[in-house]
């Protein structure tokens, strides 16, 4: 923020991204829950963990940055501008993207689904 890197775990920063993405709409929890952890069954508590941690490394101990409509949902309220970089100089060696390059699976579904996480039947 401002400049200034900060680390933020996977699934945080996750939660982050949709509230960005939808910035000045109230999500409600239902909407942030199936956005970020399709298709599994959770408990509000995962999300309040993740939106706290996001309080934490953003410094939002006043809810300036992110709004919560209590029993609803939260909203991004901060101002948010974008800025592009320019593109990144290509990798030695990489494959050249082209009209018949196939697209990429998603990152996200190629990393490991912990085992703790079970989905209720």
């Amino acid at each position: 923020m401002d400049g200034v890197d900060a680390e933020l775990e996977r699934k945080p920063l996750e939660v982050l991204m949709y509230l960005l993405q939808h910035a000045g709409e109230v999500c409600t929890k239902d909407e942030l829950l199936a956005g970020v952890w399709p298709g599994r069954i959770l408990s509000e508590t995962v999300l309040t963990k993740c939106i706290g941690r996001i309080r934490d490394v953003l410094v939002d101990d006043n809810q300036e940055i992110i709004k919560t409509s209590y029993g609803f949902g939260y909203r991004f309220v901060a101002p948010v501008r974008v800025e592009t970089t320019a593109a990144a100089e290509p990798v030695r060696g990489a494959p050249k993207e082209g009209p018949s390059r196939k697209p990429t699976t998603p990152a996200r579904s190629m990393l490991p689904r912990p085992a703790a996480v079970h989905r209720a039947r």
